[in-house]
């Protein structure tokens, strides 16, 4: 079936015309977005210059939307490899200083254990020396007799 008015287009047509799916198309009939009419079970679309001007308008905002999303994307990512970048630069610097840590604890570990070692030999020298002199009489004490 053929509308009178060349403004009027099949369904079908109006689709190939607009490049929209047909549940966009019909989403825009139901907001009065786009005019039809129905004559008998034949739906018919009104798309004159103006409309054809409109939704390319449209898709061109919605391609630049896309664009200015899709560089906001890039510059997301740019940024996320830059911080990535500096967490490890950071990671890497805290594990150096921690390894430092470690063996300056090590090293002041075994620096205690000699000094307690030191101080244990030292004590024991002095237990020995103690237990001599109270072996020794008070005579060979005053008079200095081995």
């Amino acid at each position: 079936m053929k509308h009178t008015d060349d403004n009027y287009h099949t369904v079908t047509d109006a689709l190939a015309i607009l490049n929209l799916s047909r549940a966009t198309l019909y989403s825009k009939i139901s907001d009065n977005t786009l005019k039809s009419e129905k004559i008998g079970k034949y739906r018919f679309i009104y798309i004159d210059e103006e409309v054809r001007q409109e939704h390319l308008s449209a898709k061109h905002s919605i391609e630049q939307t896309r664009q200015t999303d899709q560089r906001g994307d890039e510059q997301t990512i740019d940024l996320l490899r830059e911080q990535l970048e500096y967490f490890k630069k950071q990671n890497e610097s805290l594990q150096t200083q921690l390894a430092e840590k470690e063996l300056n604890q090590s090293e002041a570990s075994k620096r205690h254990d000699t000094i307690v070692m030191e101080l244990t030999t030292t004590i024991n020298n002095q237990q020995l020396q103690l237990q001599e002199r109270k072996s020794v009489s008070l005579w060979q004490r005053l008079f200095n007799w081995s």
